[in-house]
């Protein structure tokens, strides 16, 4: 009798300990891949979906900030005009700085693709130097293993199946979760996309004071997106920081198992939230909306 119930715990240990550490492996792998996505470019992240953005901007929306920016500048004229008392009050220069800003009007337009994408550049090395700061990996080495073996050694057969049974339930709830985050980073993504392909019909008009104000909003919209990625990436940080000072140093503790291991459910619950309000807090961090 007491032969198989040591077999069986040799195997539930076997199961625990195989779980808890192919569950970190895939914490780990899973903020290796969201931080490498969050840092990349448009182009970057699927160069098909750019190409297609990138010829509807050019061949859809570009011809249609044309117009805008035709009746903005038309109507630029007719206010500047009837603000100087139907040309009594006119001064050469002012026909200089309508020129002036008729010129910079059409540069930015037909570059708003460019500006927009070098939003993302920029976000993309901000992300890339806040990645090298914070430490987003969860340490589990062979010290903390070996004492989660022996703390295994002190518990009964029963105790070691509900564990290996909560083992199982949570790397299958942190698999839905790593679905979910996924959902997250591709959702970014698409807004993103979104975002990009109309870029010139705000920017066209910027040239207006009244209308200005669509074109400065959008600006502000694509840094929250920009800036969406480095609060990814401090969330990821503190996740990290969670795990590593509260779950990794007491999943060893038999008294504390069980608190531990829904401690890092509730982390990874909690993680999904905040990124999935990211988004929110930089529009708001940014005045966009």
């Amino acid at each position: 009798m007491g032969f198989i119930e040591n077999a069986i715990k040799d195997m539930t240990k076997g199961m625990i300990e195989s779980g808890l550490a192919d569950m970190f492996s895939d914490v780990n792998n899973s903020l290796t891949t969201v931080t490498t996505d969050i840092g990349k470019t448009p182009a970057e992240w699927n160069g098909s979906i750019f190409n297609i953005i990138h010829s509807l901007s050019e061949n859809v929306i570009l011809p249609v900030a044309g117009i805008i920016l035709t009746f903005v500048l038309g109507y630029e004229i007719v206010t500047m005009v009837v603000n100087r008392n139907n040309m009594h009050d006119f001064d050469i220069s002012n026909l200089f700085q309508y020129i002036f800003k008729c010129f910079l009007a059409i540069i930015v337009v037909t570059n708003a693709w460019t500006i927009a994408n070098a939003v993302f550049s920029l976000g993309k090395a901000i992300v890339e130097q806040a990645s090298g700061v914070i430490a987003t990996g969860v340490t589990l080495d062979d010290s903390t293993l070996s004492g989660v073996s022996s703390a295994l050694d002190s518990l009964g057969v029963g105790k070691l199946l509900l564990i290996a049974l909560e083992v199982t339930m949570l790397r299958f709830a942190m698999d839905i979760m790593g679905i979910i985050i996924t959902v997250i980073l591709y959702g970014r993504m698409i807004e993103i996309y979104m975002a990009i392909s109309i870029a010139p019909v705000p920017v066209s008009t910027m040239a207006n004071r009244e209308w200005g104000q669509t074109g400065n909003n959008y600006i502000k919209h694509l840094a929250a997106l920009a800036f969406q990625g480095f609060f990814m990436v401090v969330c990821l940080g503190i996740y990290a920081a969670l795990i590593n000072s509260a779950v990794v140093g007491a999943i060893s503790d038999p008294e504390t198992l069980h608190a531990t291991l829904w401690g890092l459910m509730g982390y990874t619950i909690l993680l999904v939230l905040m990124l999935s309000k990211c988004g929110t807090i930089a529009q708001q961090m940014l005045g966009a909306h």
